[in-house]
């Protein structure tokens, strides 16, 4: 049915009453074509998924989708280039929507371990490919005994809209293995009890379970052995699934590449690249890119463990900075005196305080599985670092106090929350006791569809995941690249760089002494020539006038155009010369030393000198170095007496010495996170979003995917 009549608020059906919407079709602005479409609806089995307390985390990806579509279908239909007539175009446009939404593959795999204790389990693997509209599929492989079908598949559909929201040429996969990695633990009673468990009647409690038996129930109902994995059983069974994946089709350099995620890092990635490389992809030159996050000298990249961290800083930078958003917050645009609290201490979560940390904001709270800290005064990231390390735990660490309930940690009054644990965290239970003014979706899918209508309501600014944890993505694209091109970022121009940048700069030197010099002796020349002729002039003039005043006038004549000509010409022009040579000379010597060579040591009426010049002769023009003037002046004031010593600042002998592989990641990685908010900012303001960033990120990620699919077609429909 034609909507002929557009509602002022899109409203769902929900148990039979209608709910008003958080997205409302007056958030819409109103094209010539209105009245010829009928509105996208949210579908009826997603409807409930408003509202729920704890949705199935797939079924959070399509309604957030479907949200995006409502906003973006609209334009794509009238942008769309092709003679069909309108309604043509509108089933077009419906059609290639409907292909993004369901994974088009999922694979689960069995497999048996026999542990070293000699007992044998069986481990089960998934891998999601949500969309095939770009190759490689990008995504992670997690280890976590939370792992099923959905999760993956949530993940994988995640996946696909974050590598489109940052430009990133991948469609979206996910993958994990029911198991808990953990190695870490002691044994009691035969059984091995990890330090984040209590014993009970010699038999290890899980935080999640009772005991029963010798076994373990998990939250689901499900049997958990407590026997902990060592690091040959987890290799066995990180080669063991890479190899199932190989033997699908689904790990590839061009097919689907994974990465680290949640309890996996460096060494599983080594282990499948290293499976890959010695089977199935032995023949293939570019084998080890069938992975990213490996290390250094397995082919990874500088930067790709703290990318994602990195990246969420600068996801929240890029709109603290931005004094529109901040005025609709209530609060000041920039880091100083901004406090946050952090959920969840892993890779994400460390890199991402330690950024925020070095920004000028204070981290006030910290909140873990096992327990949470709190210090209004703030918390000092490197010696919690230190103290997690050691004790493999932040409980009990003294630069804070324990906080109960742990759990309501993130309801303390803060500038912004970042969520970097598991989905789910925000709920509609939970929601309206959240005091913070920005959130930072640093895990994935920490808010629930209720608890973001709720905090929208409150005026909360939500920095969506499928922006902000892209950092990791972002990377690994440059990764991919490496491993791919078989040459490290860098070290092509790297040595020809530095020596341009220190070649121009003794260029600069030579120039602007040579012209300085120049204009020196040109101007005491012409003062010379000038003040003699107005000399001789008025002499004669003088004497043939009025010979009386032959004497007087010729005095008072050469005192006044000497002044003249001197504070005119001759005193501007060597305070230019001073100030240049001051700016350009060397690092190493002072800029008096520098001076000296220059005009008090070299005769310029030698004939060798131009010649010095020219020829860049060391002992009269020594090599020039970069330095920074203004740091030193800044280490001379408050000194009395001596010479000003012009020493380089050490980031700005790093700037002239040519970038390196981690200043381009860095550099990549920034410029990716910063243009792409701007694109997000521009499509929430097109489309009168207000502070809804999520929506109009994913109407970002739905149009270029649409573009992918009508330009490329669909193959064999």
């Amino acid at each position: 049915m034609l909507n002929l009549a557009r509602r002022s608020a899109l409203q769902v059906t929900v148990n039979g009453s209608a709910a008003p919407r958080a997205l409302s079709t007056t958030a819409v602005k109103r094209r010539p074509s209105d009245d010829y479409f009928e509105k996208h609806e949210i579908p009826e089995r997603l409807q409930h998924v408003e509202t729920a307390e704890s949705p199935k985390f797939f079924s959070m990806v399509e309604y957030f989708f479907h949200r995006g579509w409502q906003v973006i279908e609209d334009q794509l239909t009238e942008e769309l280039k092709s003679k069909e007539t309108l309604e043509q175009k509108r089933l077009k446009v419906k059609g290639i929507l409907g292909i993004m939404e369901p994974c088009h593959n999922v694979m689960e795999v069995n497999f048996p371990l026999k542990r070293d204790d000699k007992s044998w389990e069986m481990i089960r693997g998934y891998r999601a490919q949500h969309s095939l509209h770009r190759t490689p599929c990008k995504g992670g492989i997690r280890y976590s005994s939370a792992v099923d079908a959905d999760e993956v598949k949530a993940l994988a559909a995640l996946m696909t809209f974050k590598c489109a929201c940052v430009d990133v040429p991948f469609g979206g996969a996910k993958g994990g293995i029911a198991i808990d990695p953990r190695v870490r633990g002691r044994a009691k009673g035969g059984i091995a009890i990890d330090p984040r468990e209590r014993a009970k009647g010699g038999i290890a409690i899980d935080r999640r379970g009772r005991a029963k038996g010798e076994m373990a129930i998990d939250k689901k109902g499900s049997p958990r052995s407590l026997q902990l994995y060592s690091e040959h059983e987890l290799e066995r069974i990180t080669r063991r699934f890479a190899m199932e994946l190989a033997k699908k089709g689904f790990i590839g350099p061009g097919i689907d590449v994974p990465a680290p995620d949640m309890g996996t890092g460096e060494r599983e990635m080594s282990w499948i690249a290293d499976t890959f490389a010695t089977t199935i992809g032995h023949n293939d030159i570019n084998a080890h890119a069938c992975v990213t996050g490996k290390p250094i000298n397995q082919g990874g990249i500088h930067g790709r463990t703290s990318a994602t961290g990195r990246g969420v800083f600068h996801g929240i930078d890029n709109f603290i900075m931005e004094a529109s958003y901040m005025a609709q917050i209530g609060t000041t645009p920039g880091w100083g005196g901004k406090t946050f609290i952090l959920q969840g201490l892993g890779n994400v979560g460390l890199h991402s305080m330690r950024y925020l940390h070095r920004a000028g904001a204070t981290c006030i709270g910290v909140q873990e599985f096992d327990g949470s800290i709190y210090n209004p005064q703030g918390i000092d990231p490197k010696e919690l670092e230190n103290y997690k390390t050691e004790n493999g735990t932040i409980v009990g660490f003294p630069g804070a106090k324990a906080y109960e309930p742990k759990d309501d940690l993130m309801f303390e009054e803060c500038d912004i929350f970042i969520p970097a644990a598991v989905e789910k965290v925000l709920t509609a239970s939970n929601a309206d006791r959240v005091k913070c003014k920005i959130i930072a979706e640093a895990a994935n899918g920490p808010t629930t569809p209720a608890a973001d209508k709720i905090l929208l309501d409150k005026n909360i600014l939500i920095i969506p995941d499928l922006y902000i944890n892209a950092g990791g993505v972002t990377v690994s694209y440059f990764e991919w690249l490496k491993n791919l091109n078989h040459v490290s970022y860098g070290r092509l121009t790297f040595k020809y760089e530095r020596e341009s940048n220190y070649h121009l700069l003794g260029e600069t030197l030579v120039i602007s002494t040579l012209v300085i010099s120049t204009l020196v002796i040109s101007t005491l020349v012409i003062s010379t020539l000038v003040i003699s002729t107005l000399v001789i002039s008025t002499l004669v003039i003088s004497t043939l006038v009025i010979p009386t005043l032959v004497i007087p006038t010729l005095v008072i004549s050469t005192l006044v155009i000497s002044t003249l000509v001197i504070t005119t010409h001759v005193i501007p022009t060597l305070v230019v010369s001073t100030l240049v040579i001051s700016t350009l000379v060397r690092p190493v010597d002072s800029v008096q030393k520098s001076l000296e060579k220059c005009f008090m040591f070299v005769d310029p009426n030698d004939p060798d000198f131009l010649k010095a010049i020219l020829e860049r002769d060391p002992d009269v023009f020594p090599y020039p170095r970069l330095e920074s003037v203004q740091e030193s002046l800044e280490r001379r004031f408050g000194r009395v007496g001596g010479r000003i010593p012009i020493l380089p600042s050490e980031a700005f002998q790093q700037r002239i010495s040519g970038a390196s592989e981690k200043d381009i990641v860095h550099s990549g990685l920034d410029y990716t996170m910063e243009r792409s908010a701007r694109a997000i900012s521009r499509t929430a303001t097109k489309y009168n979003l207000g502070m809804d960033l999520r929506t109009a990120a994913y109407a970002n990620s739905i149009e270029k995917i649409f573009n992918t699919y009508f330009v490329a077609g669909v193959t064999f429909s």
